[in-house]
């Protein structure tokens, strides 16, 4: 390819339609595309003349901030309508030539080629077993391209030495305004992103990491400096990461060490816009900007959910909810684990068996006003006339009302012949009570428990045993992904938890062992803080409100976990307010603060971690307003999906022979606890992982 066979009028003028197809605005010299239309044969055989007579000089780019989300600006360079149309014609040269030598894992800005393409990629490389991902981010990569090594790859293909020099002394020539440098790390160093000739080139310089990857047979996804690397086992991907850092060390680039990661589906991450975990593909919209005040912030009664107005969806009148309830704060709601089994075998009765949940699929209500009718063996729910869902009865095994959702009759009367339960919620996700059929007490059931209740030790030991016993679990999970250095930190560390799961063992106060429990906590959030970025600023659990985004996905995961647990409470007829290792008074359901103990670490602590270091929710979607914390109502709609997701998970309960869902072993817990206060031969042991 040589540059006298493109310095030609007819290419000139293919560059220049490519170029007002674009509608781009003036470059520094305030020319548009409308003004450079006049006379325009004469200025592209003007500008054809310049460059064969070697006189032709690049002006220096217009530096453009394009907005991104909150409040964060893209820095775009843009040519002068006249140097754009040169690039361009060396541009629609460069692309055909270079198709043939780009391999087919490189999907960005080349022809017939999309993001989608490479989204589709990557679930074909999970479905067939590449579950592990090199997650890799290349530091500032259009701004660190080395200008001298960018031409030498690009003269191992073309022999032009006009052409090498024209594009060359271009890059330099755009990249200074006035001696104020407009775009690159420093001379020398960066292509423009606003060029026409920066995509074919930033390609090119990649194509050797492409290269070194796929020799390895390797499964690589590319759209331009984003990319990952999909294998079988941990192993390759970190062989992966190595032969990656050494190929773009070669180059003069580097990795963004706090955005490379090796990871998997199961932990989820971030590509190309979209949320990948497990077999979910999600977009992360940029829809939902405003900021707005989480469900987490029941634990202060005084924070409102936000000024938003509500409508009712009969009168049409603004929606004033009531603050004036009298609910106390629960107590910290802590940290637990759960996955594998009880020691002792499980007997239950034919008729539990019978009425045992399979899965507590709730249906969260949460628009302001709404209705929800039964019409043919469905519920409906409408806003305005509009219906917003429709949800096959049987489907359901709870309701959660946020606000002011309106139940008709037929609704009501139907979920108490259902033992359907409603649970009713203020809008921030304060308790409030919960409709359901047939509530008489179980008398046997009420005195044993108050008998236990004189006597609480032997059941509060083992919660707050298998509670310490989850978490070190859970942390060692984790571990995993560290490197030897830090894993040999995080596990002298985790000797402190294993000293307490023992002291727990031998208090002989029920005041000692909430004691033990508290230390082991704040030592468990101290470790979890080692495996969750610096940038999210997590130190220590706090709450009312939570003042960190890590602390108010806690607080969260920890009220719908909490919720979900008082509903088999109800279910199994247990009173809520006489418990074993919490304080029982007469307006907190305690037991659900115990019952819940072994589950908060597997099910909300692991998903906040994995949420953390998956990118899939951003430092940005959160704000700090009169010291809470605020999230955008995208960022809120990621993580409950998420939470849901992990609450249907299948998972081993060896004591049972089976597999079943985590919300299950939740209902068969408090079964058992109900078994071992009717039974005094039965031993109550909460779920325990291993």
């Amino acid at each position: 390819m040589k540059l006298s066979e493109l310095l030609t009028l007819a290419h000139f003028e293919q560059a220049y339609q490519k170029v007002a197809e674009n509608k781009g605005g003036p470059g520094v010299d305030g020319i548009s595309i409308t003004t450079f239309t006049n006379n325009l044969t004469m200025k592209l055989t003007k500008l054809i003349d310049e460059i064969k007579n070697n006189q032709y000089r690049c002006q220096p780019c217009k530096a453009v901030k394009i907005p991104k989300n909150k409040g964060a600006f893209r820095q775009l360079a843009i040519p002068t309508i006249r140097d754009r149309i040169v690039q361009t014609v060396l541009s629609q040269a460069l692309v055909p030539f270079f198709e043939p030598h780009f391999e087919k894992c490189s999907w960005g800005y080349r022809p017939e080629r999309s993001y989608l393409n490479a989204v589709k990629q990557i679930e074909i490389y999970r479905d067939q077993g590449f579950q592990y991902v090199l997650d890799a981010d290349i530091k500032s990569y259009f701004e660190h391209i080395p200008q001298s090594r960018l031409m030498e790859e690009l003269s191992r293909y073309i022999q032009c030495d006009d052409m090498i020099n024209l594009i060359k002394n271009s890059l330099l020539q755009m990249q200074f305004l006035q001696n104020n440098q407009v775009y690159g790390a420093a001379k020398g160093l960066g292509v423009p992103q606003g060029s026409p000739l920066s995509p074919v080139l930033a390609n090119m310089y990649l194509d050797p990491l492409d290269e070194a990857l796929l020799s390895q047979a390797m499964k690589v996804v590319r759209y331009a400096d984003d990319f990952i690397v999909l294998t079988k086992t941990p192993t390759e991907a970190g062989k992966a990461l190595k032969i990656a850092k050494d190929v773009l060390t070669s180059y003069q680039l580097h990795f963004n060490a706090e955005k490379t990661r090796v990871t998997d589906f199961e932990s989820g991450f971030v590509f190309l816009g979209q949320f990948f975990i497990g077999n979910l593909v999600q977009p992360l919209s940029n829809e939902s900007k405003k900021l707005t005040l989480s469900t987490w912030q029941w634990d202060d009664l005084s924070l409102q959910v936000s000024n938003e107005k509500q409508i009712h969806a009969f009168s049409g009148e603004i929606i004033k909810e009531s603050s004036a309830i009298n609910v106390d704060c629960f107590a910290e709601l802590q940290q637990e684990i759960l996955d594998s089994q009880s020691q002792l075998p499980i007997q239950i009765d034919e008729s539990d068996t019978q009425n045992l949940i399979c899965k507590l699929r709730t249906l969260y209500l949460a628009k302001q006003g709404s209705v929800v009718h039964k019409i043919a063996g469905k519920y409906e729910v409408r806003f305005g006339g509009e219906t917003l869902q429709q949800i096959p009865i049987t489907q359901l095994d709870c309701i959660m009302c946020f606000g002011v959702i309106h139940l008709t009759r037929a609704v009501i009367v139907d979920a108490l012949q259902l033992q359907l339960p409603i649970i009713m919620l203020t809008q921030t996700g304060h308790w409030q009570g919960m409709i359901s059929g047939n509530n008489l007490p179980d008398v046997t059931l009420l005195q044993q428990q108050l008998a236990h209740f004189n006597s609480p030790l032997p059941i509060a030991k083992e919660i707050v045993t298998t509670k310490i016993n989850n978490c070190i679990v859970v942390l060692k999970r984790r571990m995993r992904s560290l490197s030897l250095t830090e894993q040999l930190l995080m596990s002298k560390a985790l000797k402190s938890l294993l000293q307490a799961k023992q002291q727990a063992k031998q208090v002989k106060t029920l005041h000692s062992l909430r004691g033990v429990e508290g230390n082991a906590a704040r030592n468990h959030f101290a470790l979890m803080r080692a495996l969750i970025p610096e940038f999210w600023q997590f130190n220590t659990r706090n709450r009312r409100p939570p003042k960190d985004p890590i602390n108010a996905l806690l607080s969260l995961g920890y009220t719908i976990l909490f919720n979900n647990i008082i509903a088999f409470i109800q279910l199994r007829k247990l009173t809520l307010n006489i418990a074993f290792l919490h304080n029982s008074y007469s307006n907190q359901p305690s037991l659900a603060l115990d019952l819940m103990e072994p589950f908060r670490a597997p099910i909300v602590d692991s998903l906040v971690i994995k949420m953390a270091l998956s990118r899939a929710i951003s430092i940005n979607d959160f704000s700090l307003e009169n010291n809470a914390c605020l999230i955008s109502a995208k960022a809120k709609e990621v993580f409950i999906a998420a939470l849901e997701d992990k609450l249907a998970q299948q998972i081993t309960y060896p004591a049972l022979n089976r597999t079943t869902e985590y919300r299950r072993i939740m209902d068969l817990q408090t079964l058992l606890l109900k078994q071992s206060l009717l039974n005094p031969t039965m031993e109550f042991k909460p779920f325990r992982i291993r």
